[in-house]
């Protein structure tokens, strides 16, 4: 687990906009590139 957060929260993620993902159903499912996860980290540790 990369981002070690809740599904809940890791869905607003995608749902916001901030970690870009792949739709693979209408309702459930997303793809999520490691790299895409890896740059939200770096990104969030150089705001603090």
């Amino acid at each position: 687990m990369i981002l070690a957060c809740s599904r809940s929260h890791f869905y607003n993620l995608v749902n916001s906009g901030k970690i870009p993902a792949i739709r693979t159903g209408e309702v459930k499912g997303v793809r999520v590139f490691e790299s895409d996860c890896l740059a939200y980290l770096e990104a969030q540790s150089n705001l603090k």
